[in-house]
């Protein structure tokens, strides 16, 4: 579900003991939780994704992407350009793409022809934008979280919002999706949105749509419990839907 190349960013030396992983699905009624350990960080993989797709376009994205990503990861800062973002918010909503579709639903996830942007056009879908922040100090080497919340007012519900959060190293990707997509969908026009989970704009920085070159990290870069906060958007959630600390539970991270 992560690419293979990331074991390169995060070896596990081979005469100690395995990595240490955890996966933890939860819902209005219950937290499922498993860990396991493997010889590589890199190492949850999915069905899903038929031969023709990972050898094919997913391959050359990550073969793209690679190289830009690769420093961001360890935390070098640099000024994006244009088709840099572009670049990295396409390989971004791919990775969120896969992993839900491998935990979620199917009747909630990413939609068939959301999928096929990403597939034919070379880019995200005009239904999500994408921020970039950073983190620092002691974190996990990669984590994906997902929170889905239907926003309403009064009895009526409007619209469900999915915030999707992939973080490599010191990099941390921050997807919003609105379910149903706005009425100007594939404009690239800016989601409507409450302002009340809107990222501060000095810990995230939108690379989609792209709005011209931009510098990474932000101002602010963040530790491992206000990123784990800025994964809830501030909404009142149970302690038990945040991604786990990396310094307590069963494993400790190394």
């Amino acid at each position: 579900m992560f690419p293979q190349w990331l074991n390169e960013l995060f070896p596990v030396d081979e005469s100690g003991p395995c990595a240490e992983l955890a996966r933890h699905i939860a819902n209005k009624d219950c937290v499922t939780t498993c860990f396991w350990s493997a010889r590589e960080i890199a190492s949850a993989t999915t069905n899903l994704v038929c031969h023709p797709c990972n050898t094919g376009w997913m391959s050359r994205l990550e073969r793209r992407a690679k190289p830009v990503l690769r420093p961001l990861i360890s935390g070098k800062g640099r000024r994006l350009n244009l088709g840099e973002q572009l670049l990295m918010s396409t390989w971004a909503a791919k990775t969120a793409i896969v992993i839900e579709a491998t935990l979620s639903l199917p009747e909630d996830n990413f939609t068939t022809s959301e999928c096929e942007v990403v597939m034919c056009d070379d880019r995200p879908p005009a239904s999500i934008e994408i921020d970039v922040s950073g983190v620092q100090g002691p974190i996990a080497p990669m984590s994906y979280a997902c929170a889905k919340v239907m926003m309403t007012v009064g009895e009526e519900s409007i619209m469900k919002l999915h915030f999707h959060t992939v973080q490599v190293g010191a990099l941390v990707f921050s997807i919003l999706r609105r379910d149903p997509p706005p009425s100007n969908y594939g404009s690239l026009e800016r989601i409507a949105v409450p302002r009340e989970v809107e990222l501060p704009f000095d810990v995230a920085t939108k690379i989609f749509p792209p709005r011209g070159a931009c510098q990474w990290p932000p101002a602010r870069v963040l530790e491992w419990a206000p990123l784990v906060e800025m994964t809830k958007r501030g909404l009142d959630m149970p302690i038990e839907w945040a991604p786990p600390d990396p310094l307590a539970g069963p494993f400790q991270s190394r």
